[in-house]
């Protein structure tokens, strides 16, 4: 399972510790997650949060 999508959010830590953002990919939070996965073991995902976008 990967975290991806228009509205995901990191600790800045967890994001440091994996040596942030890799620029040389399309699919950055894809790529944070495999890596944190790798990295630490472990990805929370919190799937029972609802948004509201009137677009």
């Amino acid at each position: 399972m990967t975290v991806s999508g228009v509205i995901v959010m990191y600790r800045v830590e967890a994001l440091k510790e994996i040596g942030g953002f890799n620029t040389e990919v399309m699919t950055e939070d894809i790529d944070v997650t495999w890596r944190q996965i790798k990295e630490n073991g472990k990805v929370l995902i919190e799937g029972c949060n609802n948004g509201i976008s009137n677009t």
